[in-house]
């Protein structure tokens, strides 16, 4: 039988990472971690030193992951996403944190009128923040990792990556609840 090793990334580093590699930038990830940008550099350091790799190429426009650190970037989305989850599922706690939202000036009136409150009584846990724009500005704010969710209406600039959703386009909005 193989060896196992008892070697272990701290999830914490590797949510560092994370933010700094779709960011683009330390400061960006500090300020969405609440740490400061010597912290943050830190952090990518010890884990780019347990991997044994570097994963972020520094430069002067900012970060960007290394083809290794690319690999690592999808690896760890999904490894965060099931260890969140299993954690929810197994401390009983629902949604909680930060969530950014963005909506679309027309219709965020009735959005938030008749969803959000019966979503923000069912996930006290959650510090939720609107932003109001057209659909091409909350592409473009998602695509920049600057919100976490948006109600788009259109998608003139299509987003790229793990962040935007193949949700199929419909005619016109859809309001409801699920029950």
């Amino acid at each position: 039988m193989p060896e196992v090793s008892s070697a272990a990334l701290d999830l914490e580093l590797l949510r560092s990472f994370q933010a700094a590699a779709q960011l683009g930038s330390l400061a960006a990830a500090a300020q969405q971690r609440h740490r400061t940008v010597s912290a943050i550099s830190m952090q990518i350091k010890r884990l780019e030193e347990a991997l044994g790799s570097r994963l972020l190429e520094r430069g002067s426009r900012g970060v960007k992951p290394t083809a290794i650190g690319e690999a690592l970037l999808q690896e760890s989305r999904e490894l965060l996403r099931l260890h969140d989850g299993m954690l929810s599922r197994f401390t009983g706690r629902g949604l909680g944190g930060k969530l950014r939202l963005g909506l679309p000036e027309d219709y965020a009136r009735e959005l938030l009128g008749s969803v959000l409150p019966e979503f923000m009584a069912h996930h006290p846990d959650v510090l939720l923040e609107i932003v109001t724009a057209t659909s091409g500005e909350l592409a473009r704010q998602l695509s920049r990792s600057q919100l976490t969710l948006s109600v788009l209406l259109d998608r003139p600039n299509r987003c790229r990556g793990a962040r935007c959703s193949g949700i199929p386009r419909r005619s016109g909005p859809a309001l409801g609840s699920a029950t």
